[in-house]
């Protein structure tokens, strides 16, 4: 997957799930692994559902943002048609208010 670059005109940042849950283990001790292993057993029940795809991803940002306390998240995919990451989902005040690009270039 190409790099996204600095792009001043973007309204998110993008940040592997992995990334946020290490985060959200990392502010205190058995507390925060307890919410780590919780927040990725809620994932796996989400995705081991009958529900569609677009309704997972969205219940998964949920999730996430939970876990990392963050006031919105999202979801994106690599789009190599687009040249970018592709909008799958979207949780929270902000994205709400403005909704974040369908499309983020690679640069």
């Amino acid at each position: 997957m190409a790099q996204v670059k600095d792009d001043p005109s973007a309204i998110g940042l993008t940040v592997p799930a992995s990334l946020i849950l290490r985060e959200a283990g990392t502010h205190g001790t058995d507390t925060s692994r307890s919410l780590e292993l919780e927040t990725l057993s809620d994932i796996a029940q989400i995705l081991s559902g009958v529900r569609g795809f677009e309704e997972k991803a969205t219940q998964v940002a949920a999730s996430m943002a939970q876990a990392a306390a963050a006031d919105w998240a999202v979801l994106r995919i690599p789009d190599d048609y687009a040249l970018g990451l592709k909008l799958i989902a979207s949780v929270g005040g902000v994205s709400e208010q403005s909704p974040p690009p369908q499309v983020l270039p690679y640069g």
